[in-house]
């Protein structure tokens, strides 16, 4: 019965925590084409309030959100820094890392 399987993939995809760096925040709302962001690549953006935020990537792993905090910031995003979601919304990384 495969509606049985997509309903328990659902649930575990509910609880899926996906790190994210958050690259910049502005009221402008920019094109997420790489020559708006110093040439990085899969960049997403967040409306909040009035302000977009910028990210750069989205993985479920530390290490890629590590690596990508890096690439980030020599790029020249020196005030970038890892963001957790769950569930679509964002939590503290300190919820999700010991």
């Amino acid at each position: 019965n495969t509606k049985k399987s997509k309903e328990v993939e659902s649930d575990i995809a509910k609880d899926k925590i996906v790190f994210k760096v958050q690259i910049s925040a502005s009221s402008n709302n920019l094109e997420t084409k790489p020559s708006n962001f110093k040439g990085l690549k899969n960049i997403t953006k967040e409306k909040v309030n009035k302000l977009y935020k910028y990210f750069y990537d989205e993985t479920e792993s530390i290490d890629v959100a590590i690596d990508n905090l890096k690439k980030a910031k020599e790029k020249g995003f020196d005030t970038a820094y890892i963001v957790a979601y769950k569930n679509g919304k964002e939590i503290k990384l300190s919820e999700v890392i010991n």
